[in-house]
């Protein structure tokens, strides 16, 4: 496969031209590219932030399971010691506003 003749740093700086106001015309005869050519790297350009996104999003889900799988490994033993010294204390309400703020 043929190697391109721009870096994706300089592709970038390009893109950069356009988005700046640039008119897709002048860079292209700047750059002697097709505006196709500039155009296919716009696609290839927004598919990376959408996966990058899409791996952002998945990673920030996973960090949320994980810290709610943390809170609920750090409420057990503090629950088990309410519930045998103080019985009294476990009324419904109390429950969902005291665990809430469970620290270690």
């Amino acid at each position: 496969m043929k190697k391109g003749k721009f870096s994706e740093t300089e592709r970038l700086a390009i893109l950069a031209k356009v988005v700046s106001g640039t008119g897709i015309d002048e860079v292209c005869r700047e750059y002697q590219i097709s505006a196709a050519t500039l155009y296919k790297w716009r696609k290839e350009q927004a598919d990376l932030q959408d996966e990058t996104k899409r791996h952002l999003k998945q990673l920030e889900s996973e960090n949320a399971r994980l810290k709610k799988m943390y809170a609920d490994l750090c409420r057990a033993p503090k629950r088990e010691k309410i519930r045998r010294e103080y019985p009294q204390l476990l009324s419904p309400a109390w429950i969902n506003e005291g665990w809430a703020m469970c620290t270690l």
